[in-house]
């Protein structure tokens, strides 16, 4: 009777492993595949004790004190193991959180450092339309205040660094002016 029981209890145990495998992400499976395969193992030595030193007991009838205490020492034994693995598991669970947190940290220092970088571009870009847009406007803009008042008397003429627009808008406005100056 004892054996129909541990076949019928062993029966279960693989279905329940069956479906603890199939349940894990396929990332940890195998890990964690040998961890319970470790629990099943002495889960299944102790069992196997255990329901030995039962029949034993079923089939003579007598209190045996050693009996007693052979399943007490399985027992303690696969509660050993068990506590083993989850110590172990609080470890590798420990190990995972402080990889994440490590990786947070890198991740912040690449989030400042291409902020500052984000930053310096951004201040390039400004003195660049500082000196190449603001500067050149504004000194056009001296230059046409001085010839509206005296078109014909002026003699200066602009001379920018660059040729673009506003070069040609200073040409332009030089043209114009040497023009009056002929009349």
């Amino acid at each position: 009777h004892a054996t129909a029981q541990a076949r019928t209890f062993f029966s279960v145990a693989d279905k329940m492993r069956a479906n603890v495998r199939d349940s894990l992400p396929v990332g940890i499976r195998d890990h964690e595949l040998s961890a319970i395969a470790l629990i099943e193992s002495a889960f299944r030595a102790n069992m196997a004790v255990t329901l030995s030193l039962l029949g034993e007991y079923v089939e003579t009838q007598r209190s045996d004190r050693e009996l007693l205490v052979r399943i007490r020492q399985t027992t303690d034994e696969f509660e050993r193991t068990l506590e083993d693995f989850v110590d172990a598991g609080r470890r590798r669970v420990d190990a995972h959180v402080e990889q994440m947190r490590e990786e947070a940290r890198a991740a912040g220092w690449r989030l400042r450092i291409l902020s500052g970088l984000a930053l310096a571009m951004l201040l390039g870009a400004y003195v660049f339309l500082q000196r190449r847009l603001t500067r050149p406007l504004a000194r056009l803009q001296n230059f046409l205040e001085r010839a509206g008042q005296d078109p014909v008397g002026i003699r200066e003429r602009l001379h920018f660094h660059y040729r673009d627009e506003i070069q040609r808008v200073g040409e332009a406005v030089g043209f114009l002016l040497d023009r009056l100056q002929e009349t």
